[in-house]
């Protein structure tokens, strides 16, 4: 019996030390395969390209398992969806019971909250939540300032300027006037008058001291910094400004003329002959139109124009036509 025993012994040491871990290093499992989402680590931003990712830890899968996203409408996870717009998934493979899930997004992304799980083989994740922040827009405003106006109000501009956006430069629709002799503002502060006299507003400034800038209707491109329009008042109203359909023309055109003084209650009055206007030419009320001479050897036609306000007369201004041919 002694002989037969003993290699019994033996051989059931060699047996057992012949075992292995049924759970090797790589993942295999002798149990229910299960994966885990941490949070969200990186900001992702609307309109920005970037990636944010989430660590994935596994329990019971096989190295090297390939992982699947799958989308939902919800956290709920009952309806899944398509792949948000600018968003795309990526998943290593399984190692050391471990993956990284990368959500890398284009300048295209869309801001909101966007619900996945990521699967390896029977193994599914809870539902985990991608956020793409909303990008921080930065705006600018344009404040109108009456510069030394004694009556009426400066106009309130209350939209929010980004940078790049087209402003339009309001009118003097409040209002805004100035009696008395200070030369604060003016464009023209040498030419003195009494204290009673009544100054021409005729357009905006950057600077409270500057000349003019702007005239109303005109447009500016916003930059990166807040706008201040400072209103410039002289001692004749503005000169009009003339703006036509046209001026290079051709015989039997018809040319429409729009005439705009940015002097609020001046009236305007305009010649079509190259002579200066004066208070007896024709009273400009609404845009007119002519027709082009007919014989390309006579001179085009010439618009002039002028403003009186109070008994004074703006500087002349004056548009010329030539043929185009």
């Amino acid at each position: 019996m002694k002989n037969i025993l003993l290699p019994l012994i033996v051989l059931g040491s060699l047996v057992a030390f012949g075992c292995s871990n049924p759970a090797s290093s790589g993942g295999g499992s002798s149990g229910s395969a299960t994966v885990s989402l941490g949070t969200q680590s990186g900001t992702i931003t609307s309109g920005s390209a970037g990636s944010a990712t989430f660590a994935a830890t596994t329990a019971n899968v096989t190295a090297g398992t390939a992982g699947t996203v799958t989308w939902y409408t919800s956290s709920a996870g009952s309806t899944t969806t398509t792949v948000p717009t600018g968003i795309t998934a990526s998943v290593t493979n399984v190692a050391s019971n471990a993956s990284t899930v990368t959500m890398t997004a284009a300048t295209t992304a869309v801001a909101g909250s966007y619900y996945f799980t990521v699967a390896f083989g029977s193994a599914t994740s809870s539902i985990a939540t991608l956020t793409v922040a909303a990008a921080v827009v930065t705006t600018y405003t344009v404040t109108y300032n009456g510069n030394g106006n004694t009556s009426g109000t400066a106009p309130v501009d209350s939209t929010l300027y980004k940078t790049g956006d087209t402003v339009t430069v309001l009118a003097n629709s409040s209002s805004l006037s100035r009696t008395g002799s200070s030369t604060a503002g003016l464009v023209h502060p040498k030419v003195m008058k009494p204290s009673s006299t009544t100054y021409f507003f005729i357009g905006w400034s950057t600077s409270a001291t500057g000349t003019v800038t702007y005239v109303p209707g005109q447009t500016f491109v916003m930059g990166s910094a807040n706008v201040t329009l400072y209103a410039v008042w002289s001692t004749a109203p503005a000169a009009p400004s003339i703006t036509s359909s046209e001026t290079t023309i051709t015989a039997y055109d018809t040319v429409t003329v729009t005439i705009t003084c940015p002097t609020t209650g001046a009236s305007i009055y305009y010649t079509t002959d190259g002579s200066i206007p004066t208070t007896s030419s024709t009273l400009y009320s609404t845009p007119f139109t002519f027709v082009a001479n007919f014989d390309p050897s006579l001179t085009p036609e010439i618009i002039s124009a002028i403003a009186v306000m109070s008994g004074t007369d703006s500087a002349t201004t004056t548009v010329s036509y030539t043929w185009g041919w």
